[in-house]
C-alpha cells in the first residue's frame, strides 16, 4: 500500500470518527485540505468543528505523524499523535474543551 492510500485510510477513518463523536457539526467541518509545511513536509487532511464551540484541522503527514490542530474560545492548541489509535482516542475524548482538568468549587 503506497503513503498516499494509507494517508487516505487515516483520514477516512478519522472523519468517521469525527463525526460520530460529534465534531463535525460546524457548517466549515468536511472540507478537505492539503498543504506543505514549512519544513516543505506533504500533508493531507480535513476540517472538523462543533457549531459556535470548537474550530480545528487534521493534517495527516504519515502514518506515524498526525497533527490535530483546534481552537475553543481565543487560543489555537494542537495535539501530535503517533499513530491511528491515538488520533481516533483524542476525537473520542473531550480534551479539547479543556475537560481535563478537574474543577474545583
Amino acid at each position: 500500500m503506497s503513503d498516499k492510500e494509507i494517508s487516505q485510510k487515516i483520514i477516512e477513518s478519522l472523519r468517521n470518527v469525527a463525526h460520530e463523536n460529534g465534531k463535525m457539526t460546524s457548517p466549515t467541518a468536511g472540507v478537505d485540505t492539503q498543504g506543505k509545511s514549512k519544513k516543505g513536509k506533504s500533508y493531507e487532511g480535513f476540517t472538523f468543528g462543533i457549531s459556535a464551540r470548537m474550530d480545528g484541522e487534521v493534517k495527516v503527514f504519515g502514518k506515524n505523524f498526525i497533527l490535530i490542530n483546534w481552537q475553543s474560545g481565543r487560543h489555537w492548541e494542537n495535539q501530535v499523535c503517533r499513530s491511528l489509535n491515538e488520533a481516533e482516542s483524542w476525537f473520542r475524548s473531550e480534551a479539547w474543551a479543556g475537560n481535563d482538568e478537574v474543577e474545583a468549587f
